[in-house]
């Protein structure tokens, strides 16, 4: 996990943001300006299921850190929805975890703050029952297909 460094004497700007790679990979950025590293991914695929969390590496996080994080900043592209966790909770209170061989922490979803995105399933509206039948309702077919009234 390589910080991208800001080259020396030239001032902050802002939304300046920090890629953070990883295999070669641009995995997230830390945006200066507001101190959250940010990552936008699909929950279906990138979620944990059992338990319900995230998880990070452990590289992940401390290249963060040195890049100026104090937060991580979650943005599910399917629901829209954004989880927010101070990295200090992160290394706290998560679970520490081995995938692939790479040490990393998992936080429950029920310690991360969750803004409700636009993108929510409609709500399903009760069907409406009305007393008169459809008009194609209204003929009687005979026992060969004429129509009667």
């Amino acid at each position: 996990m390589v910080a991208q460094p800001r080259p020396s004497g030239q001032p902050l700007r802002g939304n300046r943001r920090t890629p953070l790679f990883a295999g070669g990979r641009r995995v997230a950025s830390v945006n200066q300006r507001t101190g959250e590293m940010e990552e936008s991914v699909y929950a279906s695929s990138r979620f944990l299921r059992y338990p319900p969390a995230i998880a990070f590496s452990l590289a992940v996080l401390t290249a963060a850190e040195q890049a100026g994080a104090i937060r991580v900043r979650i943005r599910d592209i399917e629901s829209g929805n954004v989880y927010r966790a101070a990295i200090q909770t992160i290394r706290e209170q998560g679970t520490p975890r081995t995938h692939n061989g790479e040490a990393q922490l998992a936080l429950p979803l029920s310690m991360w703050s969750c803004s409700l995105g636009r993108k929510q399933a409609p709500v399903p509206q009760a069907p409406t029952v009305s007393d008169e039948p459809p008009a194609h309702c209204l003929q009687q077919l005979t026992l060969f297909g004429e129509a009667r009234r």
